[in-house]
């Protein structure tokens, strides 16, 4: 039973932010799952584990 709490523990958004990740979300909070998935000049929010900054995406994604 331990062993299942620390797997599902390690899946929780929250600890995966604090491991140096970070989320983005659009102007109505909905995660965006690619660099492509915004257009330019689009308002998002980046969150951290510690809190969250308003960011405007300002170029075209890279194709790389």
């Amino acid at each position: 039973l331990q062993a299942q709490a620390l797997r599902l523990a390690s899946l929780d958004p929250h600890t995966v932010l604090a491991r140096g990740y970070a989320l983005v979300l659009d102007e109505r909070g909905r995660a965006l799952m690619s660099a492509r998935a915004a257009p330019p000049d689009a308002q998002v929010a980046i969150r951290w584990h510690d809190g969250a900054r308003p960011a405007r995406l300002d170029t075209a994604p890279d194709d790389q």
